[in-house]
């Protein structure tokens, strides 16, 4: 927090915001003790609005590990038994939803870690959604 007091982050004013490990700790939207909506849309949407036309945000998140993905259910036991590391992990539809709250034009897409053009997100670890400012 104290890095961001001395410059504002100014609507319009990124080409490019990257994001990988951090969505995967933040949950779904939800009310705060305040009545204001907070989670990965939310933060979207105001990460969205960072961006200049043309722009780009990119959000890594950890897909939900299936027989072909590296996190399987014992790597997922260690990290969070462990190491307390409980990660959200999510369906490509479920990253989908994180562009409910952006507004206005946008063009985006899914792609994964090991992105196999046969067989879409197959074997992905890590689900990239990458929105491009219009």
């Amino acid at each position: 927090p104290l890095k961001y007091r001395s410059r504002a982050l100014r609507e319009g004013s990124f080409d490019l915001i990257y994001s990988m490990g951090l969505y995967d700790y933040i949950e779904d939207d939800r009310l705060d003790g305040k009545g204001r909506r907070v989670g990965v849309r939310s933060l979207t949407g105001q990460l969205f609005r960072l961006l200049k036309p043309g722009g780009r945000l990119i959000v890594g998140n950890y897909l939900l590990p299936s027989d072909s993905t590296p996190h399987k259910s014992h790597h997922r036991l260690m990290f969070e038994w462990s190491f307390d590391w409980k990660l959200q992990y999510r369906t490509p539809r479920q990253i989908e939803t994180f562009l409910e709250d952006i507004p206005g034009e946008f063009e985006w897409r899914i792609t994964g870690e090991f992105f196999d053009e046969r067989e879409h997100l197959a074997g992905c670890a890590i689900g990239f959604l990458e929105i491009r400012r219009t």
